[in-house]
Parts: C-alpha cells; structure tokens; sequence
C-alpha cells in the first residue's frame, strides 16, 4: 500500500515521543551523565527540526489557505527553542540556572510539537499523492540513523554547527532518495 500523510505524521510522532523522553532524561540525571543526556536532545532536536524545515513545513505551506501562515508559525518556534538550547549551551549543566532555563526550554518544546500537531499534521494528513508522502517519509525516517552516526557532532559542538551539519546530511539524503 503506497504511503500517506498519516504514515508521514506517525514517524514524527515516534521522534517527538523520543524527544519528550530525552527532555525526561536530562531532568532524570546530573553531572556528565545530564550533559551527555543535554548533547543527545540537542543533536536529536537539531536533525529533527532540519528535516521537517527540508520536507514538512514547506509541504504543509502549500496544503491550505492558511497553510504558509501555519508552517510559519511552527518554523519560528524551532527558531526560538534553537536560541533557548544557545543560551543553555552557555550553562553548566548542573547549575540552577541550566535547570531554570532548561524547563522553559522543555516547555517550549512541548507546546512547539503540540501546536505542529493541532495545526500542521492535519494539512500532512491531507496528502493523497504517494511520491509527496513517500519522499517526507523517506527524509523523515533518515532522522534516528542520523543521529546514531558516527560523524555526528560531539558534545564540544554549538546547536548551530549541529543544525549545519543536519542540513547537509539531510539534503545529501534527499538527493540519494529521488
């Protein structure tokens, strides 16, 4: 059966359920094991936004009316946790400060996925053309191997080298896929 816009929509669901447990895991930890927890959510945070800029967004622009308005909604919100994750960047993990900083940046993350889902995933579920949906779901489903590749950035990285870094990645992929 060719996929669809709901296919598109479960596979980001599965990455927000991952993200939602790395926020878990970093307000579950402390010292090195809360900063590799903190490296892992940045990494999966910054794959996860850059393919959905590459293929989700843009796709949902063009789904409706209003679609370009939801779509930029959504990519200002990934534009405002980047900037909170920079400011953590600059913390210790283990301060109060980093805890303080790092629960708005968890709620933010929160309501970002919880608006794509009210707003964006019901423009994506429309798609009724199969390469549309089989190309964002290829992308999309590229994002966890990525993550786990052993060319990702290291803790020493800045969010904006890890977006970078996804972005190239990424678009290397989309042109493989086609």
């Amino acid at each position: 059966m060719p996929p669809t816009g709901r296919d598109v929509t479960a596979v980001i669901s599965s990455q927000h359920r991952e993200i939602v447990r790395l926020i878990q895991h970093v307000d579950d930890t402390t010292g090195t094991s809360c900063a590799q927890a903190f490296h892992r959510l940045r990494l999966m945070v910054a794959v996860h936004e850059c393919a959905e800029s590459l293929v989700i967004h843009p796709r949902a622009a063009m789904m409706a009316a209003d679609g370009a308005t939801v779509a930029a909604g959504r990519a200002a919100e990934e534009r405002a946790a980047g900037d909170q994750i920079w400011d953590l960047e600059e913390s210790m993990t283990g301060s109060p400060a980093f805890r303080e900083q790092f629960a708005d940046l968890a709620g933010a993350i929160r309501r970002h996925a919880e608006a794509e889902e009210r707003h964006e995933w019901p423009l994506i579920e429309q798609i009724d053309n199969p390469g549309h949906a089989h190309a964002m779901l290829d992308l999309m489903t590229v994002v966890p191997d990525l993550v786990e590749a052993p060319d990702a950035p290291d803790r020493a990285q800045r969010f904006d080298q890890m977006m970078a870094w996804a972005e190239r990645k990424l678009r290397r992929a989309a042109k493989s896929i086609q």
